[in-house]
């Protein structure tokens, strides 16, 4: 396994139910993860920001596999601004990991509708009024 050396990154991976991380923790060192790094969503948080971190692997968590499968990497600098980039291209506007459920069922409805289609950038952070770009 390699992955580009840089502190504080964190790979999360979902295999058969269960969840796993490889986390670097010095330049140049890992942790090992359960699953090939390509296949592992790699997320980027402040540092020591425990807030943060819970609510995106909270996000990544509650994904059903098929949909977690296709997150190449999660992002956010505050718990409200969690973001997915998918490994279409498409980017994943999250907001906070309030409503997740909801957020789920409104991103697969619009990732399997024709109107979507071509969208690179969709808005789930409020689900009940989503945004496609």
């Amino acid at each position: 396994m390699s992955i580009s050396p840089a502190a504080g990154k964190l790979l999360a991976t979902g295999t058969g139910g269960g969840f796993g991380f490889g986390v670097v923790v010095v330049v140049g060192v890992v942790v090992v993860a359960v699953v090939p790094v390509v296949l592992a969503p790699v997320v980027d948080v402040p540092v020591g920001d425990k807030r943060t971190l819970s609510a995106v692997l909270g996000v990544l968590e509650a994904l059903p596999a098929d949909l977690l499968a296709q997150v190449e990497g999660v992002s956010a600098h505050t718990q409200d601004t969690v973001t997915m980039q998918l490994r279409d291209g498409v980017r994943v506007d999250w907001g906070s990991a309030h409503e997740t459920p909801l957020k789920i069922a409104v991103l697969k409805a619009l990732r399997a509708s024709p109107a979507a289609a071509g969208a690179t950038v969709i808005d789930v952070s409020a689900p009940r009024l989503p945004i496609t770009k």
